[in-house]
């Protein structure tokens, strides 16, 4: 029975302990978001320009590695390109589309409307990531 109680107290503390999800919290996390993704685009930017300078001098790439496929390295860049791109578009689109100031007369709707935008751009954080190590390790490859 001691243990019991001793449990309901400890679970009690956790409980207070944690903070409630409200609307500034919830529209604070999904910020930090946004601007991880903010630095995370310059990752993307300078990787789409190295590739770009990459697909340029295929004839530089063949002399450096000659065993190499310039018509697959060419279609595998311009697929990097291509995702690098998309998932740029998806940051871009979901600023454009995404509303700091929402405010509805329900608190509940404004929450659920954070909610929702919160997990839109970790979908894009996540996206973000994938392309940025994709395209990381292939330069890596070609240095």
């Amino acid at each position: 029975m001691k243990n019991i109680i001793q449990v309901l107290v400890l679970l009690g503390m956790m409980m207070s302990c944690t903070p409630k999800e409200n609307n500034e919290n919830v529209r604070a996390e999904l910020m930090k978001f946004h601007d991880q993704l903010m630095m995370d685009n310059e990752a993307i930017i300078g990787n789409q320009m190295k590739l770009d300078t990459l697909l340029k001098d295929l004839k530089g790439l063949k002399v450096k590695y000659p065993a190499i496929d310039t018509v697959k390295e060419k279609a595998n860049i311009n697929e990097m390109l291509k995702r690098l791109t998309q998932v740029e578009d998806k940051m871009n689109d979901w600023m454009h589309n995404f509303n700091a100031d929402f405010k509805d007369p329900s608190p509940e709707a404004t929450l659920q409307y954070f909610k929702a935008e919160r997990e839109k751009i970790a979908a894009i954080a996540n996206a973000y990531q994938q392309e940025i190590n994709s395209s990381n390790a292939y330069l890596n490859q070609k240095k």
